[in-house]
């Protein structure tokens, strides 16, 4: 314990920035409160576990085994000797009144420690996180030849190490070597933008796995191709059936369409994913350059489509040299798309609710005929439809109905999961292009400001005709990548 309390000192006492004094204290707020919450509860149910007894609230069942006398111990126990007579029985309850009292410190004080350390900790972690963004906003090449990269760099890696490793190990840090340096990159950079990417993809990500079209769920492959088949067999087929016999009345027929349309575009929304899943290379040429919509993301000549689109997400959300402007406009984008996809989703979700429930209430959503309901007054189905067989006697009318309602969660599904999944695409594409028009503004600004007065070495040496082209060539490249 004596090196992770020192080092507890050491950061409270190296702590010289008012906004990392400041994550800090908001730790050890939470730890005290964490810390008190705990001791109070722990009072009291002491208290309550000494007290009850001298009250005459018996917290145990009194047995006539180990209990003899008209006095009882603070717990069952018993003792080769005779207690309960004075002072035996008041030096024996008192020992386990104390006994009590260790208890209780063992249990409840080393946690409070152990949290107040961990919120301490986490603090530190949030501390080097916000210091190694500031170091790669300071040099966003990430270049480790560069001088002021080189200075910094290591002290933030020996920093990640020693959290990582308390209490601190001197053996460790010199096993450490340059080569683990620079490998603990990804994991310092990208470890908060991870839970932004998960935090904007979240919604989405679930919503298409309970699909089975995320990609890497080759366990759920064929889910699409069971969703299809429920609809078109046990929905749409008995709907156009249905629709054949009611031709001559036109409120019947609008009937029949407002459900059956759903249920054919669902199907065609369904076996459009299932059919693009798999996908052929597509190359686009602009001047003399020929871009393969494929190559940039490093995928072999046959890869799923949805791949393509949610790895070219994956990594702008994980780029490691994103300043404060361009993760705000992400974030403002992911929190449009979360929203219009909640209101989605909940609407969705009341309109199957009152789809289903209704019915079950007494209210009738379609127009009962007896064309297709039969016998006349008797139960009916969820949606207008016929089948070519006795479905009103059980147990052919209830899996008849339960298909039917599976079949409409499908419906559901189909109709508002994609165009959610595709609006968070727009949006998110269209922070991308907001971003691309920054930068641009950025570059020509920087051209601008360059040509009308000498700055240093360094912004001279950015201004350079060849510099200036490639940072071009790169705005150039990723406009094809995002309109492509």
């Amino acid at each position: 314990m004596n090196p992770v309390v020192e080092s507890m000192r050491q950061d409270w006492l190296g702590t010289r920035q008012d906004w990392s004094s400041k994550i800090m204290r908001s730790a050890a707020a939470k730890g005290r409160i964490f810390a008190m919450s705990g001791y109070l509860i722990m009072v009291g149910c002491y208290f309550g576990f000494a007290v009850s007894p001298f009250l005459g609230f018996n917290i145990r069942m009194v047995s006539n085994i180990t209990d003899y006398g008209g006095r009882h111990m603070l717990v069952q126990s018993y003792y080769p000797y005779d207690y309960s007579k004075s002072p035996i029985f008041e030096l024996t309850f008192g020992s386990q009144l104390v006994a009590g009292i260790f208890i209780g410190l063992s249990v409840s004080v080393p946690d409070n420690y152990f949290a107040a350390l961990m919120f301490h900790y986490s603090a530190q972690f949030e501390i080097l996180g916000a210091r190694v963004e500031q170091l790669i906003r300071d040099d966003c090449s990430l270049d480790a030849e560069s001088h002021f990269f080189s200075e910094n760099w290591p002290g933030l890696v020996d920093r990640h190490v020693h959290l990582m490793t308390l209490p601190n190990n001197t053996k460790l840090h010199s096993i450490i070597n340059g080569h683990r340096k620079l490998n603990a990159l990804p994991i310092l950079v990208s470890s908060r933008l991870t839970n932004n990417y998960n935090w904007a993809v979240g919604l989405n990500r679930w919503s298409l796995r309970l699909m089975g079209i995320w990609p890497g769920e080759r366990q759920q492959y064929l889910r699409v191709p069971f969703m299809i088949g429920i609809i078109f067999f046990c929905l749409f087929l008995p709907q156009m059936y249905a629709l054949v016999l009611v031709m001559q009345h036109l409120p019947l027929v609008i009937d029949n369409l407002l459900t059956s349309c759903a249920a054919l575009t669902s199907c065609f929304k369904l076996l459009f994913f299932w059919q693009n899943r798999q996908g052929k290379s597509i190359y686009i040429t602009y001047g003399r350059r020929k871009y393969s919509l494929y190559t940039c993301l490093r995928t072999a000549t046959t890869v799923q489509v949805l791949d393509l689109v949610i790895e070219s997400m994956r990594k702008d959300w994980l780029r490691g040299c994103m300043d404060q402007r361009t993760r705000k406009t992400m974030l403002k984008a992911a929190s449009r798309a979360r929203l219009i996809t909640t209101l989605d989703y909940s609407v969705m979700a009341s309109c199957y609710a009152g789809f289903v429930v209704a019915p079950l209430l007494g209210f009738d959503l379609r127009t009962s005929n007896n064309i297709t309901d039969y016998p006349p007054g008797g139960r009916k189905l969820l949606v207008q439809s016929y089948y070519p067989f006795d479905y009103s006697a059980s147990p052919t009318f209830e899996l008849a109905y339960f298909l039917q309602l599976v079949g409409s969660f499908f419906v559901g599904m189909a109709v508002s999961i994609p165009d959610d999944y595709f609006g968070a695409l727009i949006l998110h594409a269209s922070a991308q292009f907001s971003v691309l028009a920054a930068r641009i503004d950025g570059l020509i600004d920087e051209v601008t400001t360059t040509r009308d007065c000498s700055g240093p070495a360094a912004v001279a040496d950015r201004s350079d005709p060849s510099t200036i082209n490639r940072r071009l060539g790169r705005l150039v490249d990723r406009h094809v990548h995002l309109y492509s």
